[in-house]
């Protein structure tokens, strides 16, 4: 299953004939399917919508003629003390990640972004593997984007200072213990709270 964010919106495809996404139109996967998706852009209705009957790779296959895709890498990073590294940026708290780079993998552009949103030394990152895949849409030029964010599980090990880089809106590098999560998870994004909720034991 693909499950894409837009806004507070949830756009899905399922390959089996069933969805649990609540308040949801469902549609099957034929020759409508894109259509379909740019009425659900561009509609002012406060709707989900589930396509069945997709393999991932069909479903992206057809992703990639609707959006621009970016390709992203972020960071779930925690320090030695078990807390949470979140930025806040244009209202909403966020996690540090940022477009690939010509030449660089995407495992070091997520260090790279960390390091970059966050004004953390490079050296004291250790990343841990990758975590997940996230999907979100978002204007772009005369269109929509659509960013595929891998995200990778890091140790912050240093003790410097946190810096937000202003240039890209973040006002704010915060280090959040886990037991006030819940509350920051409320002011951020469908994707995010993914990230942060479904691997919180690891």
């Amino acid at each position: 299953m693909i499950k894409i964010f837009y806004n507070d919106r949830i756009l899905a495809f399922n390959e089996d004939a069933s969805s649990d996404i609540q308040s949801a139109k469902i549609l099957h996967f034929d020759d409508n399917t894109e259509s379909a998706i740019k009425l659900f852009l561009n509609s002012s209705a406060d709707y989900n919508l589930v396509i069945l009957g997709a393999s991932d790779d069909a479903a992206l296959c057809l992703l990639k003629k609707v959006f621009t895709v970016i390709e992203a890498g972020g960071g779930r990073v925690t320090d030695k003390q078990g807390r949470m590294l979140f930025i806040f940026r244009s209202g909403r708290w966020d996690l540090p990640k940022g477009w690939l780079e010509a030449g660089e993998t995407l495992a070091q552009c997520a260090v790279r972004e960390v390091s970059e949103e966050c004004g953390l030394d490079i050296a004291d990152l250790q990343n841990d593997g990758e975590l997940t895949t996230t999907y979100h849409i978002y204007p772009f030029k005369e269109g929509y984007a659509l960013k595929v964010t891998h995200w990778f599980r890091m140790r912050y090990v240093g003790s410097g200072a946190t810096k937000p880089q202003t240039e890209e809106d973040i006002s704010e590098v915060k280090w959040i213990a886990q037991n006030e999560i819940g509350e920051v998870l409320k002011n951020t994004y469908g994707n995010i709270r993914m990230v942060v909720e479904g691997y919180n034991n690891l």
